[in-house]
């Protein structure tokens, strides 16, 4: 690997890092967008503590899912719905600095309730099951894309989750929305 491509490597995970230390709905410049992709596709960021899994495409439905959990979120002032509803209205997703309208995105809660103990073994409150939210690649066209999930905790505080996915094929890929990465693609993965 060639000194520049270092640096560059170097550069733009700092890049990367910074965003996610960005506070919340701060994206990255669009010039850095399919870099940060290809970027996050071989080194992916780690994964929160409120990702239950890291989001997946199914090219056969044409959609992108992640799965959050409500434990992080839990707050003995608040009851169990009321933190459900809250991270539902506070979620807030977009790919390539596009945020995502709420009416394309499909939210799904596991109705069910986790309880959280004491030291002693008493239950002390409880929490919601998980959150699976979905969108629709197909929209976005053929490409590397980088996808960001903001919500927030009943008290404001900001919590966000960034990954890369690539589509290649999927049900109702937009042409017109395709971008061509190949070139970028294959220089970057020559350099890794």
């Amino acid at each position: 690997m060639c000194g520049n491509t270092k640096i560059r490597n170097i550069l733009l995970s700092i890049s990367v890092l910074f965003c996610i230390s960005c506070s919340h709905n701060q994206y990255l410049p669009d010039s850095q967008l399919e870099e940060t992709a290809v970027y996050l596709l071989h080194d992916p960021l780690p994964t929160p503590e409120f990702v239950i899994s890291v989001p997946r495409s199914n090219p056969d439905s044409g959609t992108q899912c992640i799965q959050i959990t409500q434990r992080p979120f839990w707050n003995q002032q608040f009851l169990t719905d009321e933190i459900s509803e809250h991270l539902i209205d506070s979620i807030q997703l977009a790919v390539d600095n596009q945020v995502i309208a709420e009416a394309e995105v499909t939210i799904m809660v596991a109705r069910m309730a986790y309880p959280i103990f004491k030291d002693n073994g008493e239950i002390l409150g409880l929490y919601g099951g998980p959150i699976t939210v979905c969108f629709n690649i197909g929209e976005v066209g053929l490409g590397s894309h980088v996808a960001s999930l903001e919500l927030s905790d009943m008290t404001g505080n900001p919590y966000s989750y960034m990954w890369a996915f690539e589509v290649s094929h999927a049900k109702g890929i937009n042409p017109q929305r395709t971008r061509q990465a190949s070139s970028l693609r294959n220089q970057m993965s020559t350099d890794w």
